[in-house]
Formats: C-alpha cells, structure tokens, sequence
C-alpha cells in the first residue's frame, strides 16, 4: 500500500512536471526572457549585497586601524611623557643647593665640610630612591670623571677608591668611558640621554635601561660635574605593552639609527625577550629579519597596514626621544587580525550565506530556462548534423509554438530547398565534367595528332619518293641514305612525342641526393646557350651563396628548371630579360624565374599546370611540361607557383626541401 501511494505520488508530479513544462514551451521568447531578467534581477540583488559588505567592511576595518593607530599615538605619547617627567626631575635634582655646596667645598678644598655634605646626599638619594621605582641608580661625577656618590637598587655604594687629585675617596672612575667627554660640553639646562640598552655589572648583563645626565655649574658659572641617573626601561616596555591586550596582539619597539649602523633595526622592547639587544647579546634578530619589507616601512613615520601573508594588522608610529630624524624608535603594534576584525568577519560570513542562497536559486532557475531554450536548438543542431552529413530527408520535430519552433519549420523547408538545389548542382557539375573530359581529350589529341601528324606525313612522302627512285632505277646511295636518315629522324621524333606522354601518365621513381641548386641551374642555363643567344636574351642571376643544399633528384629538377626557363624563353621577345635568383626559405631552398615575357592572361593563369593545357600555337608544345614539373616538384614535398600579368612578364616561385622529405 505504500509502496502504491509513492508510485501513485511519483505519477502525480511527473505529470505536473509534463504540464509544466508543456505550458512553458508555449510561451513566447519574450517572456522565457522575462524569466531571464528575474534571475539577473537575483543576481544584481546578490552583487548589491556584496558590494553593501565591501563598504561595510571596509569602514569597519577603517575604523579598527583608526584605533590601533590612536592606541599607537597614545604609547608614543606616553613615552614621550614619562622620559619628560624623568628629564624633569633629573634638573630639579641638579638644582638642589646642598649639591651646589657639595662642588663648592670640594673646590676651596673644604674637605671635611665635603665629607659631611656627601652623607647627607647619600641619604637623600637613598630615600628618594625608595620613593621612586623607576630609578635603577644615581651617580654625582666631578670634572676629572671621579664618581664621588653612587646609589644603585637602593644601597649606597662604598666609597675605596682614592681620588687621583684630591685627599678624597671615591666610588670609582667614569673617565675611560666613551660617553664622558660628551657629558662635559653639556650646556646648563641641558639633559643628555644615552641608548636604551642593557646594563652591564661585573661583565653580566642587566634589564635594559636609560641613562639621563646633566651638568652642574658653580655660582660664577664654572663647571662643577654631572648628575647622572639611571632609569629602568621596565616602565617603556609596561606603557607599550598596554597598549593593546595579550590576547589580541602584541606590542615592540626597534630602533632606527643611521648613526650607529650596529644599532639599526634592533629590536629594544618585544614580547620575546630573546630576540633584542642583538647589538650586545649577538642571540637576538633584526626588525629586518622578520619584516623583509622594513625599509619601505619606516621610510614613513606612521602608518597601519595589514600583513597579507597573516592577516594581522601592523600599526607604528616613529618617535625620537633624541629629536632626531636620524635616530629614534618605532613603536610598533600587531593585532592578530581574526580578533580586532571578528565584526568584519561575522559579517563577511552572513554574506557568504546570503550569496549561497541567492546563487541556489539563480542555479535552479538558469537550469530550468536551460532546458527549456536549448532542447530544440539541439534539435535544430541535430538535424543540421544530419544534413551536414549527407541525410536531406531529415525532417525536425515542431513541439512549440513559439519563434524556435516556426525557426524548424522555416529549417525543414530549408533542408528541402537544399536537396534539390544540390541535386541540380551534382547533376551540373557531372554534366560540366563530363565535358571537361571531352574537351581535355579533345586538346590532347589534336595536340598528339598534329605532333604526330607532320614527321608521319614526311615519312610517307620520303618512302614514297624513295620507292620511284627504286623503280626509276635512281642507284644514288648518297640520297638513298639522306632519305633513310630523315625517315628514322622523324621516327625519333614521334618516338619522343608518345615517351613525353608516357613520362606524364607513369610514377617515375626518384634518385634522391644533396645538390648545389645553383650549380643544378647553371647548367640547365648551359645547355639552353643556344636558344638564349638567338634571340638575344640577358639572363640576370642572383644566387645567395651560402645557399643550403637540396634533397632532390638531380635529373627530373633539372627538367624542371628546363621547362620552365624555357616557357620564359619562348614567351620573351627578342632582346629581352630573364632573371634567376636563389635564395634560402624556412622551408628549404627557393628560386624565382622571373622574365619580360607577353606575360598570361588572368582566365588562363589558373590552367596552367593543367594537362594539355597551353597558349602555343598548334605544333609548338603538347602543355605536359608544366603539368609534369608540377608532379615532380609535388613529390619533392616542394611547391610551385606561377604569378603572371599579360603584357608584363610571368614569375615561378619554385620552393624545394633542404632535408629528406618526399618519396622515392
């Protein structure tokens, strides 16, 4: 039973489906097309919503790059603000008047009051030092380098080394260091900065830190030494690092410095610690290492690009705590591209959905106008198939009413129309045949016959003559031989005639082999002297000399040049000019023979290499040399062509193989 309600059920929609398509096929072309337009309709709908994404997207991703350059912007300024602040207080700290008497009783060599005002220092600079994190150590160095306070990670720094000038002690001696002498032409208000690097004590490297000095003066304005303080760069590297969330990227500073060629690109701040410092540590990598297309970046100061590679987007911004175009910092942010673009690609997700189902419906709706337009233009293409083929009974289904089917209709009577053209056509053409044979016999015999005629005519008359001198009793052997000998001459000649027809109607095998086709020319040339001299004839030959050899049969070319040089000699009045040229072709060797002849009329040019064929006068040629040098140069795998204007002269264009093409 159920079985009979799906058959049943199956029964039903074929035949709607029948209905259907039935219905369908009696529309008209015009509304098959409104059918066409709904499903461009679809597809416009699809590509608006594309394009609506492209916008969207493109000013959500805008947007992300605005705030990650401005996130960029604010650790910039942060930066700035921070090394400000400690610039700030390192010249508050060089103002302090107890450090003023510190320098002055050191000068008027008040030692004791010296002493006494270096301690209270010391424990100024210790409590201050407490109350400010960022500060790794504080240094006061007189002029001669002589470090006479250090405080350093809270403890006070013992004073065991004896002053080289003065009945003092000091910490140690910063006068051997590169960065001394410059500390002495510091201006007053002036605050030097030094590299952000790493520390160095007792040949082991510290976190990375930034030294800030600036000079002390006397009252009268005589330099006294320099404050120096050391600042931890673990303050940099928390502003930089909050600049965006470990979970959507990553922050880094690398330096730019064309100054110091071993300082450019180094990286002084990143997540992977390992990799900074290159300079000093030889364990870390360049900036450049890892972004080959660096140089092009930081020829900018700020900018946000994407990677196209990761999909990440790259924010950075250039700042120069030095106020230098030369020598700076890049402060770079990365934010993983698949998290600060989620919306982005949400959205590009519902519009991949959208797309899909827009390109479904489009599908079903092309497949359906599909069947319906090209199933009788199949038939059309089917039943001219058919009568491409040969079969012009084939008559087309009409199963429509519309423009296709009238279309059959008009294809049927068409085919109809063609069958007996073509019968007319075949029936013509076998009649225009059959007297093309007639009339291409008719040449050759009267051709034959009348070659054939005259040595046959003087043979009779002379046997004839010879047969009363016998019955005369004319005993004169000396004519008697004369007789006899023109008999076999045209004999010989009628012998030549029938073996001229045998040569054209027989396959000649070829003798193949390389030949110098100039020396093949020359001496056709030179056995044609005679005919060339009577009618005084200037033959111009123009041969290329490093001309290839030619694969061919040295006789039957030859005969080919002969025939047609000589068509050119009988067709070129006296005094007249015949050029031969030679020349290398891609497809062999050719040569041109050209003359100043009557030239060939254009209804005849095209019979040219047609048996029996030719513009002499009757007796003068059978028209088989032409005909044979075509076959000749035919089975050489070569051509030949002729070009001709009457009264102007004829050229043959003959083209022969280099290697072993043809056949034997």
């Amino acid at each position: 039973m159920m079985q009979f309600r799906k058959n049943s059920s199956r029964r039903r929609i074929e035949i709607s489906q029948r209905l259907v398509y039935v219905r369908f096929m009696k529309l008209k072309i015009s509304q098959k097309l409104l059918m066409v337009f709904l499903g461009i309709a679809i597809v416009s709908t699809a590509t608006i919503f594309i394009l609506n994404y492209a916008v969207s997207s493109r000013a959500l991703t805008e947007r992300v790059k605005e705030e990650l350059m401005g996130a960029v912007s604010r650790s910039s300024k942060e930066v700035d603000n921070f090394l400000s602040d400690q610039k700030a207080e390192v010249l508050s700290l060089a103002q302090l008047p107890v450090l003023k008497d510190l320098f002055y009783s050191l000068r008027f060599g008040d030692y004791g009051d010296f002493d006494r005002k270096r301690e209270i220092l010391e424990s100024f600079f210790l409590r201050y030092q407490t109350h400010k994190e960022a500060i790794q150590a504080i240094r006061i160095v007189d002029t001669r380098g002589q470090v006479l306070i250090k405080i350093k990670e809270l403890k006070i720094r013992e004073r065991d080394k004896p002053h080289p000038y003065m009945p003092i002690t000091t910490v140690g001696s910063l006068f051997e260091k590169e960065f001394f002498d410059g500390l002495m032409t510091l201006k007053k208000g002036q605050v030097w900065m030094s590299n952000f690097e790493l520390g160095v004590d007792s040949n082991q490297f510290c976190p990375p830190m930034i030294r800030l000095s600036t000079p002390i003066f006397h009252g009268d304005g005589a330099r006294a030494g320099v404050l120096i303080i050391n600042i931890w760069g673990k303050r940099i590297e928390e502003i930089i690092n909050n600049a965006m969330p470990k979970d959507k990227g990553y922050s880094f500073i690398f330096e730019k410095n064309h100054l110091d060629p071993q300082r450019h690109g180094i990286y002084l701040s990143h997540p992977d610690a390992g990799l900074c410092f290159l300079n000093q540590t030889n364990k870390g990598r360049l900036f450049f290492a890892d972004y080959p297309d660096g140089a092009e970046l930081i020829a900018r100061e700020r900018e946000v690009i994407q990677d196209p590679s990761s999909g990440n987007l790259i924010a950075y911004a250039y700042y120069s705590p030095y106020i230098s175009k030369q020598r700076g910092w890049y402060i770079v942010t990365t934010a993983y591209g698949d998290k600060v673009l989620e919306p982005v690609i949400k959205q590009k997700q519902v519009m991949i959905t959208v797309s899909v189902i827009t390109f479904i419906v489009v599908a079903i709706a092309a497949v359906l106008l599909s069947r319906t337009l090209t199933k009788p233009i199949t038939l059309l293409s089917k039943g001219a198939r058919e009568i491409g083929e040969g079969d012009l009974d084939h008559k087309i289904a009409v199963s429509s009413g519309d423009e296709i089917g009238n279309l059959a209709k008009s294809f049927n009577a068409m085919s109809a129309a063609l069958k007996k053209s073509i019968e007319g056509k075949l029936d013509a053409e076998m009649r225009a045949c059959q007297a093309e044979k007639l009339a291409s016999i008719g040449k050759l015999a009267a051709g034959v016959a009348h070659e054939i005629n005259n040595p046959l005519g003087n043979v009779i008359s002379i046997s004839r003559l010879l047969t009363q001198d016998i019955h005369n009793g004319n005993n004169n052997m000396e004519a008697i031989r004369a007789d006899i000998d023109t008999i076999i001459k045209e004999g010989m000649r009628c012998e030549r005639i029938i073996g001229g027809l045998l040569n054209f109607s027989r396959e000649v095998p070829l003798h193949k082999s390389m030949e110098d086709i100039n020396s093949l020319i020359d001496e056709v040339i030179h056995g044609l002297r005679y005919r060339i001299k009577d009618k005084k004839l200037t033959v111009c030959r123009d041969y290329e000399k490093r001309l290839p050899m030619a694969y061919v049969d040295k006789a039957q070319i030859e005969q080919v040049f002969s025939n047609v040089i000589l068509n050119s000699i009988h067709a070129t009045g006296e005094g007249g000019t015949i050029k031969i040229a030679s020349r290398a072709h891609l497809q062999g060797v050719e040569v041109e023979i050209s003359d100043t002849g009557s030239g060939i009329s254009k209804e005849n040019i095209t019979q040219v290499f047609d048996p029996f064929f030719t513009t002499k006068d009757v007796g003068e040629g059978t028209g088989l040399g032409l005909a044979i040098s075509y076959g000749i140069v035919q089975k050489h795998m070569g051509s030949i062509n002729i070009e001709s204007e009457l009264g102007k002269g004829t050229r043959c264009i003959i083209i022969l193989p280099c290697d072993g093409g043809g056949y034997a």
